[in-house]
């Protein structure tokens, strides 16, 4: 399929180039949900009954995609919740190496309990730091996002699974919020032992909804001195860190619409999804790099993410709104992003607003 534009409803006169902020969710899919929250106002039906069963078929369909095993993969309402439940269950002595400037909500949670933690700084020789600090400082956690929420900047996940061969002991926690559903995930080949996202950015699966994929070395880590005593008959099959990822009652429409995304994105073919992406990243940094409007040294990099930081003063924000310009100040620019619903036409809208603008 070359049109995935037709899956969304896009008013002509916008250019949605938010999604490193809030993804879209696919017209099928909203159709869906008003169809099952209809089914669940239905006082006579047995949808209700039915959580236990669906979310495990929420998760088998995550654990699928991601190719991790069933027995990996718990819900979680988002990210952050996610990494606090790990958090909770690490040595209070853990000590972390972590990117400067990286996501707040990765870094806080850590830095606020008091962990011990050195930073590398965030450039384009990342994975050159980041293994220079595993090598002399021995960390025992490595904690970073895969695309930086401000820059774009993408780790190359062959540097992560060189690391993990060379440093096996290091346990590597990753959000990949800003990166599954733009790109594909091996979580089985990739080194990460703690792989977490929120599924309202590139999964397209709006708020309330994420995961938390462990890796078997992780889970002899996690909660170690937590006992298992003897649990409700309602628990029974339940293993002990589900007791914590998953707590209590799980929203079955939240998790469900991410079900659905990735169903779609499944049925659509990842590997066309991802050159349909790249293909169009790829094109819009070369005509970013034409007008210097992005950093000359990331084009070094091998791999672009599908996010940009335009070096435009972010006092034209509100002129690139005025154009139907979906975008969002961050960092010193203005940040944009291209997912499967943006096309070569959304590019060349943006360049002439850009160059019209005289910006």
């Amino acid at each position: 399929m070359s049109n995935y534009k037709s899956l969304f409803e896009i008013p002509e006169d916008i250019i949605y180039l938010n999604t490193a902020g809030s993804g879209l969710i696919p017209t099928a899919i909203k159709r869906w949900r008003g169809e099952r929250d209809a089914l669940f106002f239905n006082t006579a039906g047995d949808l209700r009954e039915q959580q236990g069963a669906f979310m495990n078929s929420v998760k088998e369909t995550i654990a699928n995609f991601i190719n991790a095993e069933r027995d990996q993969l718990y819900a979680s309402s988002n990210f952050s919740t996610a990494l606090i439940t790990v958090l909770n269950g690490l040595p209070k002595d853990t000590e972390f190496l972590l990117l400067e400037a990286d996501y707040p909500s990765l870094n806080f949670p850590i830095i606020s309990r008091g962990f011990k933690h050195s930073f590398v700084p965030l450039d384009t020789q990342l994975e050159q730091h980041i293994y220079e600090a595993v090598k002399t400082r021995k960390p025992q956690v490595l904690a970073l996002s895969l695309v930086q929420y401000i820059s774009g900047l993408q780790v190359e996940l062959t540097f992560l699974q060189a690391l993990k061969q060379e440093f096996p002991a290091l346990l590597i926690i990753a959000d990949g919020t800003q990166y599954l559903g733009a790109a594909a995930l091996d979580f089985a080949q990739s080194g990460i032992d703690i792989f977490a996202a929120s599924g309202y950015k590139w999964l397209l699966s709006g708020y309330g909804n994420g995961f938390v994929a462990v890796s078997a070395y992780a889970k002899e880590i996690l909660y170690r001195d937590a006992k298992m005593t003897a649990l409700e008959k309602m628990w029974e099959g339940r293993d002990l860190l589900s007791l914590y990822f998953e707590p209590g009652h799980t929203d079955t429409l939240a998790h469900g619409t991410l079900q659905k995304s990735i169903e779609l994105l499944t049925s659509l073919g990842m590997p066309a999804v991802e050159r349909h992406i790249q293909n169009l990243t790829s094109t819009a940094a070369q005509e970013f790099q034409k007008r210097h409007l992005i950093a000359p040294e990331l084009s070094l990099r091998k791999q672009q993410s599908p996010l940009f930081n335009l070096q435009i003063d972010q006092a034209k924000y509100p002129f690139f709104l005025e154009k139907g310009v979906k975008c969002f100040p961050r960092g010193k620019g203005i940040r944009i992003a291209f997912h499967l619903y943006n096309d070569e036409q959304d590019l060349e809208r943006l360049l002439k607003i850009i160059d019209n603008g005289k910006i």
